[in-house]
């Protein structure tokens, strides 16, 4: 996809976000967080990485979607995905704080709301559908990834993924959640595919 392809999605997906918060009831349970394992296939090349997935629901249908992994690449090299907010503002601070001059005064502050602004704009969303009582079927579109040497290049990739996942419950609040979908890189539009499993538990 093109640069400005990737920022119409943006636009779009941030705008779908500030309508569901508005509709946020802070009840009980909003929350569900677990361990992760994701595999990532290009071509021959096989990475994984081990973390951990949370998921904010806005409604009880809409979740956003937050996930931190770190592992190898199809090189054996280091390889991490964050969303891709997180990732900008680690760039952006490290130009902030590369001056000392620059830690006093707004540069600081400013640097600290846009910390805070990182860790909760999520890469994605979720709709969740329940064909079963135990059976959860959820849909995610993440337009706002950030892989790290996903390219074994040393560098960080803005990605999209489309994935599918399902949330079985074998008993109250947990969850055994298989998935899989698509992983484009903006810059090059080249699909990969990706697997996982984990578990989750509503808090």
């Amino acid at each position: 996809m093109k640069a400005n392809t990737c920022y119409g999605l943006t636009l779009l997906f941030l705008c779908f976000i500030s309508v569901g918060l508005k509709a946020q009831e802070f009840d009980h349970e909003n929350l569900r967080v677990g361990p992760l394992v994701e595999i990532t296939e290009t071509g021959n090349d096989r990475g994984i990485g081990i973390g951990v997935r949370l998921e904010w629901f806005i409604t009880r249908n809409i979740s956003l979607d937050y996930q931190y992994l770190f592992g190898s690449n199809g090189e054996g090299n280091f390889y991490s995905h964050v969303p891709g907010a997180l990732a900008g503002f680690v760039a952006l601070a490290s130009g902030y704080y590369a001056n000392p001059w620059q830690i006093n005064g707004w540069y600081s502050t400013e640097a600290d709301a846009l910390l805070a602004l990182a860790f909760l704009l999520p890469e994605g969303i979720s709709l969740h559908f329940q064909p079963h009582p135990k059976l959860e079927l959820a849909p995610a579109f993440a337009p706002l990834g950030a892989d790290y040497n996903i390219r074994n290049n040393g560098r960080t990739s803005i990605t999209g993924s489309l994935m599918l996942r399902a949330n079985y419950h074998p008993i109250s609040r947990f969850s055994i959640s298989p998935a899989l979908g698509l992983r484009f890189v903006y810059s090059t539009g080249f699909p990969s595919l990706v697997y996982g499993f984990g578990f989750g538990i509503r808090v």
